[in-house]
């Protein structure tokens, strides 16, 4: 196998595995032969035992073998931890409600601490917002943008500060209102 594919993530590896193998038994000559083929054209399976060719479960053994081959990887176990880890990559750099992938346009005021965080909104007259273990203020127009409202009197009862609200139930109704197309809907 020439090309270097990398599956996404272990379902589409095992779906990518299970493909080969169901060619490998296709009753279509054609679509068996060009599995065999495959395996052939790699340095890892010059010839297949015989006796394997007859047995799902070493066929797929095999099969993964293959894959992790095609993805620069050295052998199955390789490419599981390497899906394994970016998928832990992915789900630390999960977009937060607060802070989605166009957030940066905005561009928010960072801060080390919530103290510091705290100072800023006053003088900017900002919105105190958490990332993780960060806190940004953010502008008017970017709490427009998340779908909230600016003017929301929830705003000045929480102190403009989600991370540390002065009042938790009125954090919690402007929360509700996070990813939804706008707060105007909102009833009187």
């Amino acid at each position: 196998m020439t090309d270097r594919r990398e599956p996404h993530d272990l379902a589409e590896a095992d779906a990518w595995a299970e493909a080969l193998v169901g060619d490998l038994f296709s009753p279509d000559q054609r679509r068996a032969a060009r599995a065999v083929e495959r395996f052939r054209a790699s340095a890892r399976f010059p010839s297949i035992p015989p006796a394997d060719l007859t047995d799902r479960e070493s066929m797929r053994a095999h099969a993964r073998e293959l894959i992790a081959e095609g993805a620069g990887q050295p052998s199955w176990s390789a490419l599981l931890a390497r899906l394994e880890k970016r998928a832990r990559i992915r789900a630390n750099d999960a977009p937060s409600p607060l802070y989605p992938p166009w957030a940066d346009a905005y561009m928010p005021v960072w801060c080390a601490s919530h103290a510091e965080a705290r100072r800023v909104r006053e003088e900017q007259q900002g919105y105190l917002l958490p990332y993780r273990h960060h806190y940004f203020v953010a502008s008017r127009e970017y709490v427009a943008a998340l779908g909230l409202d600016p003017d929301d009197p929830d705003w000045e009862a929480i102190g403009w500060d989600w991370a540390h609200p002065a009042d938790e139930p009125a954090r919690a109704r402007l929360e509700g209102w996070l990813g939804s197309e706008t707060q105007s809907d909102r009833l009187p």
